[in-house]
């Protein structure tokens, strides 16, 4: 705002800016921006100039940083300016000319700096395939001044699902990242976006509920027959027993099984298994006690019953078509068996819990952090708190007396 005209009685003011005498000789100042005024409650000339001196230095740095706000303002949104790809267009670019070209790269972990395992790049494709096919992903624009409002608004139908949003939150994180490193955004607008909070799941099966479950898996109902399914109930010990993730349960191959007796500190195992995880890239070598080894030769008698040859421990039967027989069990089918055979094992025995084939795995964490008192590395976790968020009872502590009683 421009100072209005001064009075001929104000002209010796004229160097100083603001400052200016009412008629009965008070001195004031006015507000270069608002044109508001304040009295400087003096009638003394070079008193009024001292104070009006600190008063406009004032004015003049918060004129200043409003002029930087303005520019920084202006400078962030230089980078959307010229970028008119909608999200769906950037998904896609993404997915063909970076994931599937294998030049995205781990942010963290073991496998930091090097290609994503194969299990996260299908996670990655199968979320941005999703979003892609969303109709707002065609309509929001990398240069919309309401960006995060529309990238909330494109992933807010999933909030139900705290896992499943978060993952995809995750996959734009990456699709966006990128568009920052080619320039495209100034910043990703993915960190103003609050992550949904996601129940932990504490249920541990109760020995007579997993033993009424397998009961049901031990008969395999198949093209209106009925035939031995104990190698289903098996693949559920095994389960609990090596308490790893399915995925690296099912892929377990008889190559990372180590048949020599060893010790070690103190305690006698039949063999061991080295399992490295999909997931992390952790490497875990379990020694095996005598039931586990049981478990374990008898996938391998069976086989040999059966006459499959594979790589792969857990095998479908021979009795089933030619398209599975001797193939690796999945575990999308092997949980749908334990689902069937957990509603009838509810019918049952009157239980109501919805108990999952992976409660397997946090059973098995917390008995073995029980027996030794404190969580162990058997999950091949990266971190403590991972360590501790597989373990649902908390091991008592333990420790040893060493007094006597006193003067004796």
């Amino acid at each position: 705002m421009t100072p209005r005209p001064r009075g001929a009685k104000n002209a010796d003011l004229a160097q100083y800016p603001g400052l200016g005498r009412y008629k009965d000789g008070r001195y004031y100042v006015e507000h270069p921006t608002t044109g508001r005024q304040a009295s400087l409650k003096t009638c003394d000339k070079q008193v009024a100039i001292r104070r009006w001196a600190a008063v406009y230095k004032a004015w003049d740095a918060e004129r200043g940083d409003l002029v930087a706000e303005r520019i920084a303002t202006k400078v962030s949104n230089l980078g959307n300016i010229d970028s008119s790809m909608s999200i769906e267009q950037l998904l896609k670019t993404w997915r063909t000319e970076q994931l599937e070209k294998d030049l995205v790269t781990a942010k963290r972990g073991a496998r930091k700096g090097k290609s994503i395992s194969e299990s996260t790049k299908k996670d990655y494709r199968s979320d941005c395939m999703q979003l892609e096919r969303e109709v707002i992903a065609a309509k929001i624009k990398l240069n919309s001044p309401r960006l995060i409002d529309e990238l909330r608004k494109l992933i807010s139908p999933w909030s139900n699902q705290p896992t499943h949003y978060n993952g995809l939150r995750n996959t734009l994180s990456r699709v966006l990242s990128w568009a920052v490193l080619m320039g495209n955004l100034s910043r990703n607008p993915i960190v103003d976006i609050e992550k949904a909070v996601e129940n932990r799941r504490e249920v541990l099966i109760p020995d007579d509920h997993y033993v009424a479950i397998t009961a049901e898996l031990m008969v395999h109902q198949h093209n209106k027959q009925e035939f031995d399914g104990e190698w289903r109930a098996r693949i559920c010990d095994l389960m609990y027993m090596l308490s790893q993730s399915p995925i690296d349960i099912f892929g377990l191959q008889e190559s990372q099984i180590s048949d020599p007796d060893y010790t070690d500190a103190g305690v006698k195992y039949s063999g061991s298994i080295t399992i490295k995880r999909a997931k992390t890239g952790e490497k875990v070598i379990i020694g095996m006690n005598t039931e586990l080894r049981e478990t374990i030769d008898w996938f391998r008698q069976w086989k040999r019953e059966q006459h499959l040859i594979s790589p792969c421990l857990l095998v479908y039967p021979k009795y089933l078509d030619s398209r599975s027989r001797g193939k690796p069990v999945t575990h999308r089918t092997m949980s749908s068996w334990w689902l069937e055979a957990r509603t009838k094992a509810q019918a049952k025995h009157k239980f109501t819990e919805a108990y999952q084939l992976r409660d397997l795995r946090k059973r098995g964490l917390t008995d073995e952090a029980i027996a030794a008192g404190h969580a162990t590395d058997k999950g091949a976790h990266a971190t403590e708190a991972m360590r501790n968020y597989y373990v649902l009872d908390k091991p008592p502590k333990r420790a040893g007396n060493t007094l006597t009683r006193i003067g004796r």
